[in-house]
């Protein structure tokens, strides 16, 4: 699928999944994501038209692990405030809506995370094995879904969900402030939340580049 008009804008996708796919290691051992489907907000009942949520589960880079919280509940107040307020679509950024796991109080400490693999064999052992019940449930409760990251160019769906800053190598160009990436689902009234961050990402950061700072350590040697 391409996905190579327009411009990647940062915000938040305010969707209702419908269906998922998984890639694992046979199907993409360099760069495997988890599918999410959901239709256009504005057109709903025209099947043709499925976007999709592109989740990392693996890192190109080494280590090729991501570290992975969830928050459940999650119970941060200003941002399940904004969120409330949200109709379904896509919402781009402002100096209010976005978040930034090192710079948002109380959201997420993702240097206490648990890093994972993509997937390796037996249950419960690898990072497939922590989404895929998160997102099946979401589905079958038809639960409202909160993506952040960036919008393909093209406008049909979501990708970067991750903490896009401390990135290091080829991909330190990519890092900013404000831009990161989550995955936060209301059924009914209970929250939950999904951080993802690449293993090989340092914190702290500089606080209007992103980029790791001097003496700045691996999420890999943080967690660990």
């Amino acid at each position: 699928m391409s996905h190579s008009s327009g411009q990647e804008v940062y915000g938040v996708y305010v969707l209702k999944p419908f269906g998922y796919e998984r890639e694992r290691h046979e199907d993409d051992p360099e760069d495997p994501h988890m599918l999410l489907y959901f239709r256009d907000p504005d057109k709903p009942r025209k099947a043709a038209n499925k976007y999709n949520v592109a989740i990392n589960v693996k890192s190109k880079g080494s280590p090729s692990e991501l570290v992975y919280v969830l928050k459940d509940p999650f119970e941060h107040q200003e941002t399940i405030r904004k969120l409330e307020a949200l109709e379904p679509g896509f919402h781009a950024a402002n100096s209010s809506l976005f978040l930034d796991y090192e710079r948002t109080l109380g959201l997420v400490d993702i240097e206490h995370g648990t890093m994972l693999p993509h997937d390796v064999p037996g249950q419960d052992n690898d990072l497939l094995d922590e989404l895929e019940p998160i997102v099946h449930s979401a589905i079958r409760n038809q639960a409202q879904v909160y993506i952040f990251g960036f919008r393909y160019r093209d406008g049909k769906g979501i990708h970067k969900v991750h903490m896009n800053q401390g990135s290091v190598g080829s991909f330190g160009d990519q890092n900013g402030v404000k831009t990161d990436g989550a995955i936060i689902i209301r059924d009914q009234d209970e929250w939950k939340a999904v951080f993802l961050a690449f293993a090989s990402q340092k914190t702290p950061t500089d606080d209007h580049s992103g980029q790791p700072r001097h003496g700045a350590r691996s999420l890999k040697d943080q967690v660990a």
